[in-house]
């Protein structure tokens, strides 16, 4: 099974606090089947999550999971609120993809429907990302 969002990178969101937290979360995933997973932290104004934070958590993850014994792809990426994509470069954005690909996970704004949304999708197709909607 490929988990497709998470919030399993220690201190960037509102995820796993730590990395005692991110290897635990880990191991129930194993548990439940899980061979692979996104670590996607939020992007958005609240938790404004930068590509090398994300990056950095990552390797320190997969480090930790090797240490600890649990056989887990982790692969990153971001989960990038709608409303910050503007304030984010097409490299940057690229870094956030998941595992390097070129899909691009997208939070909606919790309040309201953004109307803007074809025009946002038919953009970013435009740049050759391939828009993925996490709470659609």
């Amino acid at each position: 099974m490929i988990d497709l969002h998470s919030h399993l990178l220690p201190g960037l969101d509102d995820g796993a606090r730590d990395l005692e937290a991110s290897v635990a979360m880990a191991r129930a995933m194993v548990a439940d089947g899980v061979r692979v997973v996104a670590a996607t932290p939020h992007v958005r104004d609240d938790y404004p999550t930068t590509p090398e934070a994300m990056e950095q958590a990552l390797e320190a993850v997969r480090s930790a999971l090797v240490g600890a014994g649990v056989s887990l792809e982790v692969v990153g990426g971001g989960e990038l609120a709608l409303d910050r994509l503007g304030a984010l470069d097409r490299a940057t954005r690229a870094r956030f993809t998941l595992g390097g690909s070129r899909a691009l996970l997208l939070e909606s704004p919790t309040f309201g429907w953004p109307f803007d949304l074809p025009h946002v999708v038919a953009g970013l197709c435009r740049d050759g990302l391939r828009p993925v909607l996490a709470h659609p």
